[in-house]
């Protein structure tokens, strides 16, 4: 059975950062260790390759696509700093809309203007971008029993399913 930890703990009136953390998950007669930490920082790998690859898809038909290098720039702003950022500002206490909206801003905005997207590209990114995170979250609550990427978003997972 799984169980939820704080990331942030109070010690002496200020936030730490706890990174020792672990839930417990009972797969059948083998149990196996999730740090908490270590959730955090697979999500934000698998955002950042389907982000990339969402970008390249998008993009794919430019007579001259744009370097690797400005897409993995691109991509690491969003992805990474858009996560970072949302995580931060949750765990603080900031209200939903500035760690939903700051980050789905800089997704909208960064990549159309940056990449100077044509009307036909920026509606394919923008369905993809705004699907992928549901997605995600889905194939991680279902398969894992992760809730964390969009725990207002409630998916049964199939351990859930089985039992």
């Amino acid at each position: 059975m799984g169980q939820a930890w704080d990331v942030i703990k109070y010690k002496g009136g200020k936030r730490v950062l706890l990174l020792a953390k672990s839930i417990d998950y009972d797969q059948g007669d083998a149990k196996f260790m999730v740090s908490q930490a270590a959730r955090f920082p697979i999500l934000i790998g698998v955002s950042l390759v389907v982000f990339i690859a969402i970008l390249l898809l998008v993009l794919h038909k430019r007579a001259t696509p744009p370097s690797y290098v400005s897409v993995a720039l691109i991509s690491l702003v969003v992805v990474v700093g858009g996560m970072v950022f949302a995580k931060l500002t949750q765990n603080a206490g900031w209200p939903w809309w500035i760690y939903y909206t700051v980050p789905a801003g800089i997704t909208l905005l960064l990549p159309t203007l940056a990449l100077r997207m044509s009307w036909p590209e920026l509606w394919r990114y923008l369905i993809l971008a705004f699907l992928s995170a549901p997605v995600i979250h889905a194939a991680f609550s279902f398969f894992l029993d992760w809730h964390d990427y969009m725990p207002f978003l409630h998916v049964l997972s199939l351990k859930s399913l089985i039992a």
